[in-house]
């Protein structure tokens, strides 16, 4: 592991790049001065990063007075927001450390444990999204080049959890993430796919209808794996661009938007759906229950707001999932009498040619009447129970979790569609949620706690 520290000027830029190319560095050090530091400064760091041969880690060490100092006195100067700014645009491994905090300590005390995330596919069972692939997204003969297909799933999942371009996410592979990930060796060097190919596979293979087969095998892998047992539904926006003529502006969120329909088991997201911006959460319940259902999870409860308080949700959660819903009711929510025990008795004798009995369980009558086109009665019933149950709040605390695991997606992964075309931001939202389901599942497999950790891979 070698650290070289540097003078971020201009001129130097070309000599930094060509030190990258010699010698594949793991770490490189720049040493910033108060005096030699500026905005543009951060734009030539900024063309280090992306245009490393490598994928080295970056340590800036700067005088501890400088970086701290949040109002800069010239409108040029470096700050810790200037910082976090170039992170989130190069998106590669980038530290900063105070000189005065450093002085003294080796390379390999001031870096963190830090994975690659080659490195981590290499410990995730990909053999059912593998077996996928190969029988329905590719055709035997044609003139393509046939990649493998799992290595070809493995740099997908690269490519969306750095958050780099079909080009960076090749030009930066390093020749340790070529072998983690099983590319082969010739020569002249390890075969990487050309970025068309990988822009292929994702648009051309595996396209919408990919991805959503890829989140259902994911998803009954998980519910097979995990042992949570709350169901969550809820949606969250996905900010577009101002200027995206396609969105619609949401008067709540105050912005354009568009929104992601997700059905949680405790904090692992299992299902979702795209919609536009204001869209009612209500519509595609019945998209996320059934999606769920065919997951064959064990799910003795689902939550969700109150922008799921209709009958007809009641009852399909209880016909499909066989779980009981705590949905939050609306404040003018009053018991309903046609959904009291006495009138599921007098409805199941009434339809007693069809099969109704009254020696049934009531489980067994409340599937009588939803198979009999009384489904709106099934979820008065339900409803009910939590109106009349005075614990019901205490116990729809549980859903509070559901917008943390947002929050996480959206710190991880790209939940977002600005400079997105319009034709592919479904596909992009369903791609970046898929990578993050496969992430959590390998933390699943291995038994490692907590499952969204992920801050320590790269």
């Amino acid at each position: 592991m070698y650290g070289k520290d540097y003078f971020l000027q201009q001129d130097l830029i070309p000599k930094i790049l060509s030190v990258l190319a010699a010698h594949k560095n793991d770490f490189i050090l720049l040493n910033f001065h108060s005096s030699g530091v500026n905005a543009r400064s951060c734009a030539f760091l900024q063309s280090i990063i992306l245009k490393s041969p490598s994928n080295p880690v970056f340590c800036i060490k700067t005088p501890q007075p400088f970086l701290r100092n949040s109002k800069p006195t010239d409108g040029n100067s470096i700050t810790p927001d200037t910082f976090r700014q170039l992170y989130i645009v190069s998106r590669l491994p980038l530290m900063v450390f105070l000189a005065d905090e450093t002085k003294g300590l080796t390379l390999s005390e001031i870096l963190p444990n830090r994975t690659s995330i080659c490195q981590y596919l290499q410990h995730v069972d990909l053999y059912h999204l593998e077996r996928y692939v190969t029988e329905n997204c590719y055709k035997t003969g044609g003139e393509h080049a046939i990649y493998d297909p799992l290595i070809m799933l493995k740099l997908v999942i690269v490519k969306f959890f750095r958050q780099l371009s079909y080009r960076d996410t090749l030009q930066t592979l390093t020749d340790q993430d070529c072998r983690y990930l099983g590319l082969p060796w010739t020569a002249d060097g390890y075969i990487i796919p050309a970025r068309s190919t990988l822009h292929h596979f994702v648009k051309c293979r595996l396209k919408e209808e990919g991805f959503e087969r890829l989140m259902g095998i994911v998803g009954s892998l998980v519910c097979k794996a995990s042992t949570d047992q709350a169901g969550i539904m809820d949606s969250t926006p996905v900010e577009a661009s101002r200027y995206d003529k396609n969105a619609e502006f949401n008067v709540h969120y105050q912005c354009k938007m568009y929104k992601a329909h997700i059905f949680h088991l405790g904090d692992i997201p299992l299902f979702c759906q795209f919609s536009e911006g204001n869209e009612s959460d209500s519509t595609y319940a019945i998209d996320l229950i059934k999606g769920v259902a065919r997951m064959d999870p064990n799910i003795p409860e689902v939550f969700a707001d109150a922008g799921y308080d209709a009958f007809q949700i009641h009852a399909d959660i209880h016909h499909f999932l066989h779980a009981k819903p705590f949905i939050q009711c609306r404040d003018t929510a009053v018991v309903q009498e046609e959904g009291t025990e006495v009138r599921i008795d007098h409805w199941v004798n009434k339809m007693w040619k069809m099969g109704g009995s009254l020696t049934a369980t009531l489980r067994q009558k409340l599937e009588f009447l939803y198979s009999n086109g009384r489904q709106q009665q099934v979820g008065m019933y339900l409803r009910n129970q939590n109106v009349a149950d005075p614990q019901f709040s205490e116990v729809y605390a549980k859903r509070e979790d559901c917008e943390r695991t947002h929050n996480h997606i959206k710190s991880i992964m790209k939940l977002d569609v600005r400079r997105v075309r319009n034709e592919s931001k479904r596909l992009y939202v369903l791609a970046n949620f898929v990578v993050y389901q496969i992430l959590l599942l390998g933390h699943l497999q291995n038994n490692i706690s907590p499952v969204q950790q992920l801050a320590h891979y790269y």
